[in-house]
């Protein structure tokens, strides 16, 4: 067959679809329950509290990573990352996964930002639930996983490890960045991973 004729590549390869969506529901299950849990709250929680000891960053250095990090979600920088994930893929004939790098972390975006005020919790003056730098590099993230599983033609334990431990590791990085700099609580972090 004409390498032409042959259709485009999954976005998400199909080993790894259902696994990839039960997780997608717990996760949105999980951010409604957050969502609902802090809902027009101004200070953070006994679990918020908790999870802030272990991030602590009395090192000025920790700052300075951290405020490196957070950069990543910036709305510029995820766009021109997102941007360029797009062209990768396209370029690696993966157009599906092309796209899904445009519109994935960009309906992330919209949501997280519908979402802020909806849930009326704030920090510092500002909408905080859920993060949404968290949740641009947990979107990226993914879809640079999802083109490594597919490039390492990974079966489905191997998929699903790679695609979901890199996003664990992403939203992991930026949480705990993010709770340094005081810009969230950790459960704004949680949820804006989920």
């Amino acid at each position: 067959m004409n390498s032409t004729n042959r259709e485009p590549a999954p976005a998400i390869p199909r080993s790894i679809r259902t696994p990839l969506g039960i997780v997608a529901v717990i996760t949105a299950t999980i951010t409604a329950i957050l969502a609902v849990r802090y809902a027009n709250a101004d200070a953070g929680s006994a679990l918020d509290a908790r999870l802030s000891v272990i991030v602590d960053a009395p090192e000025p250095a920790l700052y300075v990573v951290a405020s490196s990090v957070r950069l990543i979600g910036d709305p510029l920088e995820a766009v021109l990352i997102a941007a360029a994930l797009a062209a990768v893929c396209f370029r690696l004939r993966r157009v599906r996964l092309s796209v899904l790098a445009i519109v994935g972390p960009g309906l992330t975006g919209v949501l997280t930002t519908t979402i802020k005020p909806l849930v009326g919790r704030t920090i510092n003056g500002s909408f905080s639930f859920p993060s949404g730098h968290t949740a641009a590099a947990t979107a990226l993230t993914l879809v640079a996983m999802l083109l490594a599983a597919d490039l390492l033609r990974a079966g489905r334990g191997t998929g699903v490890m790679l695609t979901l431990g890199g996003a664990f590791l992403a939203g992991m990085a930026m949480g705990t960045a993010q709770v340094i700099v005081d810009a969230h609580y950790p459960t704004d972090t949680i949820g804006g991973f989920c």
